[in-house]
């Protein structure tokens, strides 16, 4: 019994080793169905194998001169270049497997080379190292640029650098409003509309990269990020911003621009985007005179800037690290050294409705938060007034380590880090009236260095002093429901004077 049941074993075995190689023998080639570059997936009768086009490795395709020309030339495939037909809905690129000089873009970029584009949906994954460009990188709608990290993808300026077809001067834009009539997605290539639809992209991004301008030549600003036409979904988070050039730059580097623009009297905007998140601006010394962290001007409000360190080195101090000229956006999370203004408000245009949290200032600034007193005519606050630019601005939480921590231009106040390294709450509202001299405006705030409202549960002796703890004109409410010496107080020339 035990050599039959030994044989019965060793049959079975044989037979399985045999199916396996009859099996192996008529089973289709896995790469015949295949594109270079295309995995390899099973089909829909559940049999393998077929080509996916969802997911495209671009180290396993024919390269192009550089890295540059190689996506090109995979989003322009058509099937009888040398290159699969690239899919309508867009493809995930994943260009991490390409090394060395391949990466030295000279050709133009992913989407432009010379005056040839194509706006194809793609998300291009970036390799490790750095990838030197020469032109902008102007990204479509519904697609992203996306590296292995800050400090590990690094996308740096050829000294050659210079603009796309837009003439932006921007390492990355964020859409474009470039048209023409040969675009085969519509009039306005880039966002792949018509001549009827208004010029904004939709869902453009780009992550986890550094932005290095310290080769740039040039003799204007050179912007890291731009934003004026991509709005719903479109971001920039994880990406750090380098202007440390060996030596003297002329301008420097803009590292966010955020901005209203118009092309073909169409009014184009970055309104709804972001949010802009996770960001670091470093300057060297030898950094140009312009540079500055973010610029956001004449947008009607954005998910706004959250989490930046905003740092320069500059001999000269440069005018400001921020700019905020735009309604209803949001400014948190920010540390800001080396500039003369940390946050300028409303220089340009009106800023309304706008909100700054946690942001702090180091031991070389001027002015925290600088609340410039300019007016904007039609655009002012409330509309239509001859006010200033900036209303309804609430600034939570702000520290200085030196200098002034908000110098409010609008009413005069000015809170001096001797006296207010730390503000809880600082609130301007509205004009009062129509007096301009003086100006009246509705504020409050929580230091006692201008009028403010207390609250306790005991009185203060009348008449006696309120100099150390209020300003003139401050209010003090008594809450205790049992008081007979009064309920609101006065300060008035020094004193508290019961007003009931």
């Amino acid at each position: 019994m035990r050599i039959a049941r030994n044989f019965v074993v060793r049959w079975m075995f044989c037979a399985a080793i045999a199916a396996l190689l009859v099996a192996m023998s008529v089973a289709p080639s896995r790469t015949e169905a295949q594109s270079a570059g295309n995995k390899a997936v099973y089909n829909s009768s559940s049999t393998c194998c077929s080509a996916s086009s969802a997911y495209i490795d671009a180290s396993a395709v024919t390269q192009g001169t550089d890295l540059c020309n190689t996506l090109y030339l995979i989003l322009t495939g058509n099937g009888t270049n040398g290159y699969a037909a690239y899919p309508n809905g867009g493809a995930v690129i994943d260009a991490r497997g390409i090394s060395g000089l391949a990466l030295n873009c000279t050709s133009g970029s992913p989407w432009v080379q010379g005056t040839n584009l194509n706006s194809s949906v793609a998300t291009i994954l970036l390799p490790a190292g750095t990838v030197t460009i020469s032109k902008t990188w102007i990204i479509p709608e519904f697609s992203r640029v996306i590296g292995e990290g800050p400090g590990v993808t690094t996308l740096a300026t050829a000294s050659t650098f210079s603009s796309s077809i837009d003439s932006v001067n921007a390492m990355v834009e964020l859409g474009s409003t470039y048209t023409s009539t040969s675009c085969t997605s519509g009039t306005y290539c880039f966002c792949g509309g018509g001549t009827t639809r208004p010029a904004d992209c939709v869902s453009v991004g780009v992550r986890d990269l550094t932005l290095d301008a310290s080769n740039y030549t040039g003799g204007s600003l050179i912007i890291g990020v731009e934003n004026e036409a991509s709005q719903e979904l479109s971001f920039v988070d994880h990406v750090e911003f380098n202007d440390a050039p060996s030596s003297a730059q002329s301008n420097g580097m803009l590292g966010l621009k955020v901005y209203t623009d118009t092309a073909g009297g169409s009014l184009i905007s970055a309104n709804n985007s972001g949010p802009y998140s996770n960001l670091i601006f470093t300057a060297g010394s030898n950094a140009g005179v312009g540079t500055q962290c973010a610029s956001i001007t004449g947008v009607a409000g954005t998910r706004g800037i959250h989490g930046l360190s905003c740092m320069a080195s500059l001999t000269t101090p440069p005018a400001a690290a921020i700019t905020l000229d735009g309604n209803s956006t949001s400014i948190e999370d920010v540390y800001i050294n080396g500039f003369g203004d940390g946050i300028r408000v409303g220089s340009v245009g009106p800023a309304q409705a706008d909100v700054l949290s946690n942001i702090a200032g180091g031991s070389s600034l001027t002015n925290l938060i600088n609340i410039e007193n300019q007016t904007g005519g039609s655009s002012s606050c409330p509309p239509g007034s001859s006010a200033q630019n900036v209303c309804d601005l609430s600034i939570l939480h702000a520290t200085s380590a030196a200098g002034t921590t908000i110098d409010d231009q609008v009413t005069g106040a000015s809170l001096s880090n001797s006296t207010d390294p730390l503000v809880g709450m600082y609130i301007l509202g509205e004009q009062l009236g129509t007096s301009t001299s003086p100006i009246q405006y509705s504020r409050f705030s929580t230091s006692p260095t201008y009028p403010t409202w207390g609250v306790g549960n005991t009185s203060p002796a009348s008449g006696s002093s309120c100099n150390a703890t209020s300003a003139n004109g401050s209010l003090y409410s008594n809450s205790s429901s049992s008081s007979t010496t009064g309920t609101l107080f006065v300060c008035v020339s020094g004193a508290w004077v019961k007003a009931k």
